[in-house]
């Protein structure tokens, strides 16, 4: 099997590929040392709150990947005007 490394040609691809290391770069070791206290956030451990925080951040990053790339998620457009040529 070939496999190689392909890098972003475009600056949405970039942009793109600059949020994912952000998102995965907060959620790793170094940052959840400093939210590993034993105090408690909206009564639950600061871990925890933070963990939920994450999810709620990669979603909006997809989010905000998906307008960039303007990937709707629906498929081809002409698939929504009902045309079959």
């Amino acid at each position: 099997m070939n496999m190689s490394f392909r890098t972003p040609r475009t600056t949405r691809g970039w942009i793109s590929l600059a949020i994912v290391v952000v998102v995965v770069l907060i959620g790793v070791w170094p940052i959840i040392v400093v939210f590993d206290t034993n105090s408690l956030l909206f009564g639950v451990p600061v871990l925890m709150a933070w963990s939920i925080a994450i999810l709620f951040i990669t979603t909006s990053a997809m989010m905000i990947i998906n307008r960039i790339t303007g990937d709707t998620g629906y498929g081809d457009e002409s698939d929504e005007t009902g045309d079959q040529s």
